[in-house]
């Protein structure tokens, strides 16, 4: 979803940011938010990754399971926990 977001905000700014200059009085700064939201994805993509290959790793210990916690209300992090 953040890529989504990420080539609107590009490609806006691409192609309305003289139409964007004149409607706002301030400049919006899309291209900079396109690296804010692709930098998003590609941390979500890589916790992803983590708890795939964490899967794989835990999948035959019967005392251990892999999840993804997630901080701050929005910061998933991947990790491996003991089963209770």
């Amino acid at each position: 979803m953040a890529y989504i977001i990420a080539l609107a905000c590009w490609m806006s700014d691409i192609q309305f940011c003289e139409t964007l200059r004149k409607m706002i009085p301030m400049n919006p700064q899309l291209h900079a938010w396109w690296h804010v939201l692709v930098s998003c994805g590609l941390y979500t993509l890589t916790v992803a990754g983590q708890h795939a290959r964490q899967r794989v790793l835990v999948a035959e210990e019967k005392d251990h399971e892999a999840t993804i916690e997630v901080l701050c209300h929005f910061i998933p992090v991947a990790k491996i926990k003991e089963r209770q």
